[in-house]
């Protein structure tokens, strides 16, 4: 794969852009908001590198020489997948639930540099340490600008 210019960051995740950021990447953030549809005939890791070539493809119009970068991740728990909570309560319920226990996060990528459209998943066992409500409710204090 070449890069003719820059690379596009099709990601409203701060944390996307952090990682960017840190190894000095020349990028700039574009991204259209799209419906994730998840395949259900589909592996989740499947369905994931899916949702993150959804999100890549409508950029590519508009961006026909640089590189689209965009990806998807998500908790799974006792086979079931976790997604974004919607407020303060729901990401509450969530932490509780995931304290102190194990979950996967799965992670898809998805590049497109011209005709080419490349998707990977991988995914990391996360063990969470038994969280206090004191910690739960200081985390989602500084959480909260992301809920």
């Amino acid at each position: 794969m070449k890069t003719k210019n820059k690379i596009i960051l099709a990601s409203s995740s701060p944390r996307r852009k952090e990682l960017f950021d840190h190894y000095g990447l020349d990028y700039i953030v574009d991204y259209v908001k799209t419906e994730e549809i998840l395949d259900k005939n589909l592996t989740l890791s499947k369905r994931l590198e899916n949702v993150a070539l959804q999100k890549a493809r409508p950029l590519k119009q508009k961006y026909p020489d640089h590189m689209i970068i965009s990806g998807d991740t998500m908790v799974t728990y006792q086979q079931q997948m976790l997604g974004k909570p919607k407020d303060r309560q729901e990401a509450r319920v969530m932490l509780k639930k995931l304290s102190g226990h194990q979950q996967i996060v799965m992670s898809a990528v998805c590049i497109i540099d011209g005709n080419q459209e490349i998707t990977f998943c991988d995914q990391t066992t996360v063990i969470f340490r038994q969280l206090s409500n004191q910690e739960i409710e200081q985390y989602l204090d500084l959480s909260l600008i992301h809920i």
